[in-house]
């Protein structure tokens, strides 16, 4: 399932829970495909380190989205490479 087809499932449903795998310190901040577990596989150029993954997964999604970042929040992993991600398409 394409990116593409996940923002059209959160127009639709105006909210979306997505499994995410993160690569942190990775070259460049991208999303990946998803993988055969149905998570979301998201290169992080930060690194695991203060908290900088999670905000950077957070603009990082928000962007993808067109949502703002209070619109994005990790409703578990949030110390784990594993996370779920809960996001709102209105505030």
């Amino acid at each position: 399932m394409p990116i593409t087809t996940l923002i059209k499932t959160l127009a639709e449903k105006s909210t979306l829970v997505l499994p995410i795998r993160v690569r942190v310190n990775a070259e460049t901040s991208s999303l990946g495909a998803l993988l055969s577990d149905g998570s979301l596989k998201v290169n992080l150029a930060a690194p695991a380190t203060d908290n900088r993954a999670n905000t950077a997964l957070v603009a990082l999604l928000a962007t993808a989205f067109c949502v703002p970042t209070s619109n994005v929040q990790i409703i578990s992993g949030q110390s784990s490479r594993f996370k779920l991600v809960k996001i709102n398409a209105h505030h």
